[in-house]
């Protein structure tokens, strides 16, 4: 018994782990002429982001922006942004879908 406990014991330990989760800050700002995306890395790894921004106009049009695979070191800013006349044609809404994840090592 007190060699399978050993044997379970160094195979936990040697054992990597395979997820790391971190804290990131994503924000969308709406404004009659803009739509602003900016994702924040406040993580101590480089992570990898691919998303949309989308925005919606009073008229009812639909415009997107895209970001595949932008890498965010440690400490920074990733941006999209979508851009109307909003005297003819204002942004009523905006909002995003992103993935962030760590490369492999």
């Amino acid at each position: 018994m007190k060699r399978v406990r050993i044997a379970l014991l160094v195979l936990a330990l040697s054992m990597s782990v395979a997820a790391t989760a971190w804290a990131t800050a994503a924000y969308v700002n709406t404004y009659t002429h803009q739509v602003s995306f900016t994702v924040e890395n406040t993580s101590a790894f480089t992570f990898v982001c691919t998303g949309h921004l989308y925005a919606e106009t009073y008229s009812g049009k639909r415009l997107q922006a895209y970001m595949d695979r932008e890498a965010v070191p440690p400490g920074q800013y990733r941006y999209m942004y979508l851009y109307t006349d909003p005297r003819v044609d204002p942004f009523v809404r905006g909002w995003s879908d992103i993935n962030c994840v760590t490369p492999p090592q």
